[in-house]
């Protein structure tokens, strides 16, 4: 499911577990991982976060199989980051959609992906996953984020 980054706080996210971040904004794709785990520890619910670079996970598949799927009496809900992913995750994110991961949440962050990647499709045409595009800010994005902070610290 494709989600534009402005429309974020207006879609139910707390049901979705896996997160695809993607695009030259650097900035934005961590504010919007944060927020996303915000919404998640909402509930009073603490995560213990997890960061990883692909080929860590790529390397010792196992160990990362094992921390998602093993339970914990200390840390019951994982929050797992990936930083610049690509295609080569695709086969271990299918396998991790087809199996239940409710006490775990994943954020994939990736650089520019093409319309043609499969890591991009995957994200895009299933509706439980989400698909967030973070391209480089605009005259309008800028003007949003400043209104934005303005009306938070009720500046006129």
């Amino acid at each position: 499911m494709i989600i534009k980054s402005y429309e974020i706080q207006n879609n139910k996210l707390d049901k979705h577990n896996i997160y695809l971040f993607y695009g030259k904004n650097k900035g934005l794709k961590q504010d919007l991982s944060r927020y996303s785990l915000k919404i998640k520890e909402k509930n009073s619910i603490q995560f213990k976060k997890f960061k990883f670079e692909e080929e860590e996970i790529l390397k010792d598949q196992n160990n990362f199989y094992n921390l998602i799927f093993s339970g914990s009496l200390f840390d019951p809900q994982k929050a797992i980051f990936i930083n610049h992913v690509s295609d080569k995750i695709y086969n271990l994110i299918e396998d991790i959609i087809q199996k239940d991961i409710s006490e775990t949440i994943i954020f994939l962050e990736a650089g520019l992906l093409d319309k043609k990647s499969k890591i991009r499709n995957l994200f895009e045409k299933e509706k439980n996953l989400v698909c967030i595009p973070c391209y480089e800010d605009n005259n309008l994005n800028l003007t949003r984020i400043i209104n934005n902070e303005l009306k938070k610290s009720n500046l006129k």
